[in-house]
């Protein structure tokens, strides 16, 4: 069965750090067949969210890791959004972005992660989300122990509750990959503004193959999105989840998940 490491970014505003006050516990408290890695610049503020889970969460300097591997960081951040286009983003979400903090992430965490354990896939997740409903690992493994011969694997966003974003295209809040693959090293030559606009060029282009799974649960973006009368029992059919809250209105409806779910 494939071994996956699951990796977080929590760095930057206090934006990030208040939605990981959610999303951290929830995945350790529901994903308990694996460990969490969360690259922080503020590592006493993420060790205050270990609780029952210390060991399982484990924290890495993503200061340490952007100095390693300076020449990448420098790469990704000269072919990354403008000025310009970093102001509107800070004006549509309220708090400023930094966008490298999360395009650098994935080829820190296989550079970090090479020879660290018994790893053979890595999986992204984003810090402003919930999870609920209990092991939503244990079918990632199944699914990708079936899809053999592939290096990319993202979730299909299309569902009535979901924002689908371009007609249902797959999203990069749920990006999996093979280690040791042509991912990673396409990834950074062919970086373009941020990591969703290259990660959709390297599967629409079919440069790294890429399976797209289709369980809403795996990556459900913004449920709160389309229905202000969204219920708890609309939401537990798609369980084991990982809901996807970013927008202006995450942390309140983080807040709405966690009295929802977090006594489950």
């Amino acid at each position: 069965m494939k071994d996956i490491a699951t990796v977080m970014a929590v760095a930057g505003e206090d934006a990030y750090f208040e939605f990981a006050r959610y999303s951290i516990p929830s995945f350790l408290r529901n994903n308990k067949s694996v460990d969490l890695f969360v690259f922080t610049d503020d590592r006493p503020r993420i060790e205050q969210l270990q609780g029952l889970h210390t060991g399982r969460l484990r924290i890495v300097s993503l200061n340490g890791c952007f100095k390693m591997w300076s020449w990448m960081v420098k790469r990704l951040e000269q072919a990354g959004l403008s000025d310009e286009e970093m102001i509107a983003r800070t004006e549509k979400y309220g708090f400023l972005h930094h966008h490298v903090f999360v395009s650098a992430l994935l080829p820190i965490a296989e550079y970090y992660l090479h020879g660290l354990g018994d790893y053979t896939h890595i999986l992204k997740v984003d810090c402003d989300a919930y999870f609920a409903g209990g092991d939503m690992m244990t079918s990632v493994r199944e699914d990708v122990h079936k899809a053999e011969g592939y290096d990319l694997f993202l979730v299909k966003r299309k569902h009535p509750l979901m924002e689908s974003y371009g007609g249902g295209k797959p999203g990069v809040g749920f990006t999996l990959w093979k280690m040791g693959s042509n991912f990673i090293p396409e990834y950074v030559k062919r970086f373009q503004t941020t990591e969703q606009v290259t990660i959709l060029q390297l599967y629409g282009k079919n440069i790294v193959k890429t399976k797209i799974l289709s369980r809403p649960g795996y990556h459900f973006v913004r449920p709160f999105w389309k229905s202000a009368n969204l219920t708890k029992n609309m939401l537990e059919e798609f369980l084991p989840a990982y809901f996807h809250l970013h927008g202006i209105h995450a942390k309140e409806n983080l807040k709405k998940l966690e009295d929802w779910f977090g006594n489950a």
